[in-house]
């Protein structure tokens, strides 16, 4: 089928989108004895799946083309008498005794709950508290983290929220440094 026709079947445009197509399913158009591209039955197949994958939704970089295999040889089988003998190994391991899986059970629920535990309130008063005692320089994202976003009045190189004091330091990284201050009255 060439070009054209491939075209025509798929409601296509323009010439670059099967090759666009080609690309995204990794095969190369064959050439007839003039040179004009076509698609050999087994690419149609292809561009089949392609184009119900894209009727479904899909993209081209989404697109995974289904494998066929097929088996050469015909299998040989073996028919062998079904299994009745009991299995002997000791199944006392795979029962839980109640002391221990409750223990277990209550463990695990500890250590979720100790996951989820709600942070006080107070907390990142005590992480902006502790970063200005230590002098560390806190980039924008960290203090959006603790739920202060600084923004400076034009001119200026310091902002005030609250009792803090946010003091810009330089560069880090792509964005910007901050030096916490706590504000006291006096």
């Amino acid at each position: 089928m060439n070009i054209q026709q491939l075209c025509d079947r798929y409601s296509l445009k323009t010439r670059q989108s099967i090759y666009d197509w080609a690309k995204a399913l990794d095969i190369k158009l064959a050439k007839d004895d003039s040179n004009k591209s076509y698609a050999t039955p087994e690419m149609i197949e292809k561009f089949d799946e392609l184009s119900e994958h894209l009727k479904e939704g899909g993209t081209l970089k989404n697109f995974t083309p289904l494998v066929k295999t097929t088996v050469n040889q015909p299998l040989d089988t073996v028919n062998y008498p079904p299994d009745t003998t009991l299995d002997t190994v000791n199944h006392e391991l795979d029962t839980l005794t109640e002391p221990s899986y409750n223990s277990d059970l209550v463990e695990m629920v500890t250590a979720i709950a100790s996951i989820l535990k709600p942070q006080s309130v107070l907390s990142h008063h005590r992480e902006l508290e502790e970063a200005a005692r230590e002098g560390w320089i806190l980039s924008s994202a960290e203090l959006t983290a603790l739920g202060f976003r600084p923004v400076c009045k034009s001119g200026e190189d310091f902002c005030d929220r609250g009792c803090w004091r946010f003091i810009k330091a330089g560069k880090l990284g792509r964005g910007q440094g901050w030096l916490v201050d706590k504000i006291t009255k006096g």
